[in-house]
């Protein structure tokens, strides 16, 4: 019996999915900030560890990643206002969630 052999150019393919979340330039770095610093961070230290990113890139990459739930985003109620921290889940989730 023949097996199934996956197209891969076809848009339903998992590789092409992670190609398609990976493949921004800005996304990769701050997912290796995120590593670099734990795991959560506010969003102010990610700003300062990815110079050249300005903040509109930044804020528009992060909406990106939470909207695909490559993040999460929680804000603090307290006051002073604590601003959001974003952290990144466990890799082997994004992973399986994506394929």
């Amino acid at each position: 019996m023949a097996k199934f052999k996956p197209i891969i150019l076809d848009e339903d393919c998992a590789s092409r999915r992670v190609l398609e979340l990976f493949s921004v330039k800005w996304t990769t770095m701050v997912l290796h900030s995120l590593h670099f610093n734990g795991g959560t961070c506010r969003t102010g230290v990610l700003a300062r560890s990815l110079p050249g990113c300005s903040k509109k890139m930044l804020t528009q990459t992060l909406r990106e990643m939470e909207r695909d739930r490559l993040i999460d985003r929680k804000v603090y109620l307290v006051i002073p206002p604590n601003h959001g921290r974003i952290s990144s889940p466990q890799p082997e989730q994004d992973l399986a969630a994506v394929i």
